[in-house]
């Protein structure tokens, strides 16, 4: 949802102009001009732009570039949250590109706008006038979490200056190659992977994709803190970044089981729980324990679990590992 900000009567014109076209946007003006399709900016733009920001991921001005600015410069924190801010002038002629091109998607914005409206698009980003792909662009394609900002901005400069920058994806996922300078002659990689054990002898950047499922199966009762301890030992023994998680996985009969809930939301993911009978299909697959099977119907349930909700392709990192009633294993997905 897009916030449409106008001070005059020329740009609240050209604002309902937009709102026809983006329906769920919000337009924001003076008390003075504001009628029932508007919201009023009160008591000043500079001091309003505080909610503007907490209500709005995409921020469109219709006024001059200057006192956008000037509203905005105290309450910008980081590219990784900012909004995206695009500028419009009066007459709709240009679509300015203005905060947060790459990461909150004011380059895409104000290009959807010029396109809508018959504007000229402009963008600044020197990446996006070369061509070349900036590394939170790719991330943000692919959902991939950028490890490090520094390290991101880093390989962006070096593309950018024209040095050679290669690609290297170690993940299951099947990703385009953004950099085709091989490795071996690259002055920087960009490294798509879900581990913690990364050494490169150049600057690099790693891009990490959540495509990692935890299959969980339990005691009843088993408090969460015990589960996160062992989700965390597996993950460590096998050099996988927590932030790859996607998900977890267990079997319905456990949906109400606090533990796994808890460990869910220690890891900030969520829980797929996975109905008795379709594991059942699949089960002779999988490590089988009678114990198990005589407790909720299969005899396994950690790892088909996280093969099936993680789209029954890819492999397993770690197959299922047992600790004081506790199952835990790890499936890379491939999709």
């Amino acid at each position: 949802m897009w916030g449409i900000i106008a001070i005059t009567q020329q740009g609240l014109s050209l604002a309902k102009k937009l709102k026809a076209h983006f329906p769920e946007s919000v337009i924001y003006t003076l008390a003075k001009w504001h009628d029932e399709e508007c919201a009023v900016i009160e008591p000043d733009l500079g001091t309003f732009t505080a909610r503007l920001f907490d209500r709005h991921k995409t921020l469109v001005y219709i006024m001059a570039t200057g006192i956008v600015v000037r509203s905005i410069a105290r309450h910008l924190v980081d590219k990784t949250v900012d909004p995206a801010v695009v500028v419009l002038d009066e007459k709709g002629q240009f679509a300015i590109s203005v905060l947060s091109g790459h990461l909150g998607g004011a380059n895409a914005v104000a290009s959807e706008i010029a396109g809508t409206i018959g504007a000229t698009s402009v963008i600044t980003t020197a990446s996006d006038l070369q061509g070349m792909p900036s590394v939170d662009m790719i991330a943000k394609k692919h959902q991939l979490i950028i490890e490090s900002m520094h390290d991101a901005k880093t390989l962006t400069a070096m593309t950018v200056n024209g040095q050679k920058v290669g690609w290297r994806n170690d993940s299951l996922l099947n990703l385009s190659c953004y950099y085709p300078c091989f490795e071996k002659d690259a002055e920087g990689l960009v490294v798509v992977s879900n581990r913690t054990n990364l050494a490169e002898k150049v600057p690099f950047v790693q891009l990490i994709p959540q495509n990692i499922i935890v299959g969980v199966g339990c005691r009843r009762g088993i408090p969460g803190p015990q589960i996160i301890d062992f989700v965390i030992e597996q993950l460590q023994l096998n050099s996988i970044n927590e932030m790859s998680i996607r998900q977890l996985a267990s079997i319905d009969i456990k949906s109400d089981e606090q533990g796994i809930l808890d460990a869910a939301d220690r890891f900030k993911v969520p829980v797929l729980f996975v109905e008795a009978c379709e594991i059942e299909m699949i089960e002779h697959e999988f490590t089988s324990s009678t114990f198990v099977k005589s407790q909720v119907g299969v005899s396994g349930v950690c790892e088909p679990a996280a093969f099936i909700t993680g789209g029954r392709t890819g492999e397993f990192i770690s197959r299922k590992k047992s600790k004081e009633g506790i199952t835990v294993a790890i499936f890379e997905s491939a999709v």
